[in-house]
């Protein structure tokens, strides 16, 4: 079974059965993009995201499809970022994609100052459904 696949799709879709949560790139320029299936594929114990993109620029694109735990969510995107993200200079992002975003305004603003200092990581934080372009 291989952990990641080679894509140049316009649109490249993430879903979580379970919680209904949905992450959409938008790939206009059908650039190859790889996907990496990160939970029980890449990294089978210890806290970890469910995938990670990897566009073009080599821009890393941590993914985490959850149900209503974003704190741990979040744990489980840096520790993924920290064990296998190939540049630690270069931007990355991070995506949770919630069915239920119970976090105060003040909790996500924090969670976001840390990840862009720990990191390089810019986070974004949505409920049910998120689109990004890929430039």
């Amino acid at each position: 079974m291989s952990c990641s696949t080679i894509s140049s799709d316009s649109i490249i879709v993430f879903q979580d059965g379970e919680s209904k949560s949905k992450m959409c790139f938008s790939n206009p320029s059908n650039r190859k993009i790889t996907k990496i299936r990160i939970d029980n594929c890449v990294i089978t114990e210890g806290k970890r995201c469910d995938y990670l993109l990897i566009d073009h620029n080599k821009v890393e694109y941590f993914i985490e499809l959850k149900g209503k735990q974003v704190e741990y969510a979040c744990e489980q995107l840096a520790e993924t970022i920290v064990r296998i993200s190939k540049d630690k200079c270069k931007i990355k992002f991070s995506f949770v994609i919630s069915s239920a975003c119970p976090l105060t305004t003040t909790q996500v603003q924090i969670l976001k100052v840390q990840f862009k200092k720990k990191y390089n990581c810019i986070l974004k934080i949505k409920n049910n459904f998120c689109d990004h372009i890929l430039s």
